[in-house]
């Protein structure tokens, strides 16, 4: 009798071992379908990130694409960028005074770029104009001295074009624009190179409209163009 009780105790517990891994392997497998649902979901979120960046790219691409070259002028299509390259009709060296020939552009740019970007308000957390310099700076003490004076400057650069297109008139999309723009001045933190991998002076300075897209409206929007509802707002 000693001995059957000592066999069924072990049957026992090899019973609640059994049942103890069968309890981890069933909270494995649904740990694991959870981490499969979240990667969808952030799968999901960047493929409908890209798409909105490509449609919003090629709208304002479309309107400017005929204006670029003969305002030196880019769009990069990964950052929604909008990049005028040629530093001597924007700004006198080392002056913040916006020249007439940048207003120009800019009376023709901005109303259109808002137009473009009015359909996708919902979507856009930010607009930003950046101001970039290269490294240069006539009597700087040292390269730190150089890149704090050359903030100064973009700053005032940025601010001053910023002053300038809020100026014009926008109709409708003056106050949208007013409640999403800022002004940044980049020193040379971002210089653009050469080939050889030297720094491109003229390029680096540069004033640039970028565009920060909201992702908390990614996915309804896409919902609503696949429902047909893409000109909702």
């Amino acid at each position: 009798m000693k001995l059957k009780s000592i066999f069924q105790q072990q049957d026992d517990q090899e019973d609640q071992w059994i049942s103890i891994a069968d309890m981890m392997a069933g909270l494995m497998i649904v740990f694991l379908f959870i981490a499969i649902v979240n990667l969808k979901d952030q799968l999901d979120k960047l493929k409908s990130f890209e798409i909105l960046q490509d449609r919003i790219y090629n709208d304002l691409n479309e309107e400017f694409k005929d204006d670029l070259k003969k305002w030196v002028a880019e769009i990069d299509k990964e950052t929604l960028t909008v990049s005028f390259r040629e530093p001597r009709i924007q700004f006198s060296t080392g002056s913040a005074d916006v020249k007439n020939e940048f207003r120009l552009i800019l009376d023709n740019f901005y109303p259109r770029y808002l137009n473009v970007l009015w359909n996708y308000r919902k979507d856009i957390e930010e607009l930003r104009i950046e101001g970039h310099t290269s490294s240069k700076w006539e009597k700087a003490l040292n390269i730190d001295d150089a890149y704090i004076k050359n903030m100064g400057l973009s700053q005032d650069r940025s601010k001053n074009v910023l002053i300038y297109v809020l100026g014009l008139d926008l109709g409708i999309n003056k106050k949208w624009a007013k409640e999403k723009i800022i002004a940044n001045g980049m020193s040379f933190s971002k210089r653009l190179l050469n080939k050889s991998g030297t720094e491109d002076i003229t390029r680096s300075q540069r004033t640039e409209f970028r565009v920060k897209v909201d992702s908390a409206y990614i996915i309804t929007k896409l919902r609503n163009v696949f429902e047909g509802r893409e000109n909702e707002n």
